[in-house]
């Protein structure tokens, strides 16, 4: 047996083998010279190797087995970091041949962030994972980006007024900043400031981080209203609202209870409006008082009944001192039926009722109540 062990190479590279070929050929065994039969390769094939052995022979001529390993070129596939310390490139082979699957991944070093992927000073990906098939040589880089930190300092006003929640305890040139403010309780958010300039009311800010920036929260504390009713069982008081801050609006309305009627309201023993509905712009802490009052009988006051209503038993008549507006004036019989009604009257006549006792019912327009009187005619 004649063995043989030859290395061919058709472009002056070693190549790996891909693929496997089996030939059969004669060679003369005077010369030693290959049978030309077979021909010559593709010109994108590599010739590795040539091993074989006789498998019969004669004086002359012998038949051999001949294995060739043939090969597909690598392509060159370059990567670069940019900058060097900038980060790595993973990849996941070490040769790429024509048709692979090519898969780099950039890994940015500490204080870099990865930008993007260039050919030929060209962007081709912004993503830190490029994947291509491979089809001819190329030389790519992976661009990394120096971190620059931004010092952004955030705090509250008052310092118990709430908190500054941040997106994120570390920024970089670039980075977007989410600041979002919460109130503590009986405080409510009211915008940001910087350099004491407001810059927003909205109680999330978001920007971004281009420079170091020192920017304030503000909250308002809420103003103290307190509201009492006089007598406490004369009646309550309804709010619009139960927490008031400053510049908003306070709606507040007086219910009196059975048998009280409303007579006004007050604030440090000064009367300030005599309207059972009082609204006003919250700016300071008030205390205000809303006082209640039983109707009482003009009878039952012999000042106020000589200075409003004068009853003339003789002419029978009923006369309202004009320095009086009144709204309306009834008389009522002891069944409560109406005997007589009008309105902006200043003399009754009561000729017409029959003898007896009735109650007079007069609303004036100055007090914005009523009273009662009881007469005999």
């Amino acid at each position: 047996m004649v063995g043989y062990n030859n290395m061919f190479v058709s472009d002056g590279i070693s190549r790996y083998p891909l693929l496997d070929w089996k030939l059969t050929w004669q060679i003369d065994d005077e010369s030693n010279n290959l049978d030309r039969r077979f021909g010559w390769l593709g010109e994108n094939d590599y010739l590795y190797s040539l091993c074989g052995h006789d498998e019969d022979s004669t004086d002359a001529k012998r038949t051999v087995n001949t294995e060739f390993h043939l090969s597909q070129p690598t392509v060159p596939l370059i990567t670069y970091s940019e900058p060097h310390d900038g980060g790595s490139i993973e990849k996941n082979k070490s040769l790429y041949h024509k048709g692979d699957t090519a898969v780099f991944i950039a890994h940015p070093s500490k204080d870099y962030k990865f930008e993007n992927w260039t050919e030929n000073n060209t962007s081709i990906s912004t993503s830190d994972t490029l994947s291509f098939i491979v089809s001819t040589s190329r030389s790519l880089f992976a661009n990394f980006i120096k971190l620059v930190p931004i010092v952004i300092n955030s705090y509250s006003s008052p310092l118990n007024g709430g908190i500054v929640e941040k997106n994120r305890s570390v920024y970089y040139k670039g980075d977007t900043v989410v600041l979002i403010a919460k109130p503590s309780i009986d405080y409510k958010f009211q915008n940001w400031t910087e350099n004491n300039i407001a810059i927003s009311s909205s109680d999330t800010l978001i920007f971004v981080a281009d420079k170091d920036r020192t920017i304030s929260s503000n909250f308002m504390k809420a103003t103290s209203l307190s509201v009492y009713s006089n007598p406490i069982d004369g009646g309550i008081v309804e709010k619009n609202r139960s927490v008031y801050y400053k510049g908003d609006t306070a709606v507040l309305i007086a219910k009196p209870s059975n048998d009280y009627k409303f007579q006004n309201w007050s604030e440090s023993n000064v009367v300030i409006s005599k309207s059972d509905s009082l609204t006003f712009i919250v700016n300071n802490d008030r205390a205000i008082t809303a006082n209640f009052s039983i109707p009482s009988s003009i009878w039952d006051d012999d000042i106020k009944m000589e200075s409003i209503l004068k009853h003339d038993m003789f002419h029978k008549t009923l006369t309202i001192n004009s320095n009086y507006d009144t709204d309306g004036i009834l008389i009522y019989d002891l069944l409560g039926n109406i005997r007589f009604a009008a309105k902006q009257i200043k003399v009754v006549n009561l000729e017409n009722l029959p003898i007896g006792v009735y109650i007079v019912s007069i609303s004036l327009k100055n007090e914005n109540i009523s009273k009662n009187i009881l007469i005999v005619n």
